[in-house]
């Protein structure tokens, strides 16, 4: 039997053309079969005849190719299966069936699907398959759907397995409960706006250094409220003023509440005693020791008194430089002993030898007198005039 498409021998027992792949029709082969058995020769003479003709026995060769889809021989030279009409690729051996499976898979994958005529079957299963599964998605999509819209407008009730899924009647509460927060905050808003609309901003003045009394007055006239006033020591700022305020110096709401800090003064514990060093002058007038005290005290100040050998040095220093030989200091007579007129005690003298001796019973006030270099301290009646020439008498002055 030939192939119709090709014309290339085909086996009796193959269903395709080994040589294209073409399938064979029940029709050719029914004819090919009766034409074969009209043509074929009885051979029952030659065994009637009892004559042993010698038979050949021919031995065909055993195939070294098997179709890799269905194990059958392939004849050498033939392209194609003849039992399954797949494109000859054989193996010396049947393939195991998970050999075959996967050389079926990297064939599938090399041929174009246009020289696999015959392998168009499995496609359409494997299409059929991903169709089915498609409408069964479909299916359980729209049956899921439908279960939530129905559970959504409440034709389900409220089964336990289905509340994770929104409701209308729990939506319209959130959506309610939102407008309510929604109008709360903006009336909390305009609630806001109106009392800052309402509240009048004033200036508030810096208050530091300000008298107490001051500051109170202008929080008053700037309708601000006088808060906490504490007292601090301090030795910057002035008793009784502003050492500093709670509220910056600017533009704030009117009525805000200042607290005060007011300075209490230098810190008494902390204060050193300060000792003012004296000032002596030597003024060129003669006059008594009273006349000479007046003046003084006129002035500031009063006759010098010394309480030490440093004092001493300070006033016979500045008698020196006068020019004059005899200068009252502020010393009197108090029964035996003398006192000064600043109420120093009477602590140092520099009296020359023999005074003070109350010569006369007259001598109650103190002088210092220059006698061939060496200055010493005398007792003497109050007016020297009329014992001395005036230009030679002098006093000292001592001022703070």
């Amino acid at each position: 039997m030939k192939c119709s498409a090709c014309g290339h021998e085909i086996p009796d027992e193959a269903t395709f053309c080994p040589e294209c792949g073409h399938k064979i029709s029940p029709s050719a082969l029914d004819v090919t079969v009766l034409n074969e058995t009209i043509t074929q020769e009885p051979i029952a003479e030659d065994s009637a005849d009892g004559l042993d003709v010698p038979v050949e026995e021919t031995s065909s060769p055993l195939p070294n190719r098997f179709c890799i889809y269905c194990g059958t021989p392939i004849p050498e030279g033939c392209g194609f299966c003849p039992s399954c009409g797949k494109p000859a690729q054989a193996s010396p051996n049947v393939p195991e069936q998970s050999e075959a499976t996967s050389l079926q898979q990297s064939y599938q994958q090399a041929i174009p699907s246009e020289a696999l005529e015959t392998g168009a079957a499995p496609q359409k299963k494997r299409h059929t398959a991903a169709l089915v599964v498609g409408i069964l998605l479909i299916v359980i999509i729209v049956g899921c759907a439908g279960v939530a819209t129905a559970h959504y407008f409440g034709l389900l009730g409220d089964p336990e397995f289905l509340r994770f899924l929104p409701m209308q009647e729990q939506k319209q509460s959130e959506e309610e409960q939102t407008e309510n927060n929604t109008d709360k905050s903006d009336k909390e808003s305009d609630e806001e706006a109106s009392d800052s609309k309402q509240t009048a901003m004033v200036e508030l003045d810096d208050l530091t250094g300000m008298a107490v009394q001051t500051a109170r007055s202008n929080l008053a006239s700037s309708n601000l409220v006088v808060g906490t006033i504490t007292t601090e020591y301090s030795d910057e700022v002035a008793k009784d003023h502003v050492i500093s305020q709670s509220v910056a110096p600017g533009e704030v709401p009117e009525g805000t509440r200042v607290d005060l800090v007011i300075s209490d003064g230098p810190d008494p514990s902390k204060k050193q005693e300060t000792v003012s060093k004296p000032t002596y002058t030597v003024i060129n007038d003669c006059m008594t020791w009273q006349e000479a005290e007046q003046y003084c005290e006129e002035h500031g100040g009063h006759l010098a008194t010394i309480a030490n050998e440093e004092e001493w040095n300070e006033v016979l220093a500045v008698m020196q430089q006068s020019g004059k030989e005899i200068f009252w200091l502020g010393g009197t007579r108090s029964g035996d002993d003398f006192t000064w007129v600043d109420g120093t005690p009477f602590t140092y003298s520099v009296f020359a030898s023999g005074e003070p001796n109350d010569d006369g019973g007259n001598e109650d006030y103190l002088a210092v007198f220059n006698i061939d270099g060496s200055w010493r301290w005398y007792d003497v009646p109050s007016d020297l005039d009329p014992y001395y020439q005036a230009d030679r008498i002098a006093f000292v002055m001592e001022q703070e």
